[in-house]
């Protein structure tokens, strides 16, 4: 059976998914604003810098203005893609693991995530690594990471509705939400008045599917395209 990799960090904030959560969503002319007045402590080069050293003092507001910040970044892509991906696949696959592919596994997560530093399953994948590895510090920087990211798409919506769907600026982001939620996709997706719904299988709290708004990407789609 091939190597399946844990979620390593079910965390109990994520259990108030069930308990109707206040949520916000994010009010992207503000956070283009703020991230973008080099006089402010909200400049994103100082925040993304932050967030690279594994700064543990930035808050819940700050993780929000990175990840949706993201979004206006020049170098910013919905739909790029690392080769170093590609080099991880056949690792991740494989029926077993030695410490020298965790070894490689870490080399490769860190290329990636220099260049798409708030993807979900790259820094679960950078985090089972660095946890076979006995390097438990590390694992306490990513789950830092982790946690607040999660959180910062679960505050923006409810998922239960077009009005409501979690915004997310990758379409990967949605799959991993869903793993971290512990649901598991059922293999029918539908674009929905700008939403992305996935439907998921028989679970305990009868849901049948959750939606993602995906506005802002499509947006970054249609100007890659050309569009208005």
């Amino acid at each position: 059976m091939k190597i399946k990799l844990l979620i390593l960090f079910i965390i109990a904030s994520f259990q108030l998914f069930a308990q109707k959560l206040k949520y916000e969503k994010p009010d992207y002319k503000k956070i283009e604003k703020e991230i973008s007045d080099k006089n402010s402590n909200s400049y994103y080069p100082l925040l993304i810098y932050r967030y690279n050293k594994s700064d543990t003092t930035l808050t819940k507001k700050e993780f929000e203005l990175l990840y949706y910040g993201s979004f206006f970044q020049d170098s910013f892509s919905a739909y790029s893609h690392s080769d170093f991906s590609d080099s991880l696949r056949p690792l991740l696959s494989k029926e077993s693991l030695v410490p020298e592919d965790y070894d490689k596994i870490i080399r490769f997560e860190k290329v990636v995530l220099n260049k798409f530093p708030f993807n979900l399953r790259d820094l679960n994948t950078l985090a089972y690594a660095y946890d076979k590895k006995g390097m438990q510090d590390s694992v306490q920087y990513i789950n830092f990471k982790l946690d607040n990211i999660l959180n910062t798409i679960l505050n923006s919506g409810d998922g239960e509705s077009t009005k409501t769907g979690w915004h997310v600026i990758t379409v990967g982001d949605e799959y991993s939400l869903l793993n971290f939620l512990g649901y598991e996709f059922d293999g029918q997706q539908s674009l929905i008045e700008r939403c992305d719904y996935l439907a998921i299988k028989k679970n305990k709290n009868k849901i049948n599917g959750c939606y993602f708004d995906v506005t802002k990407i499509l947006e970054s789609e249609e100007k890659l395209f050309g569009g208005k």
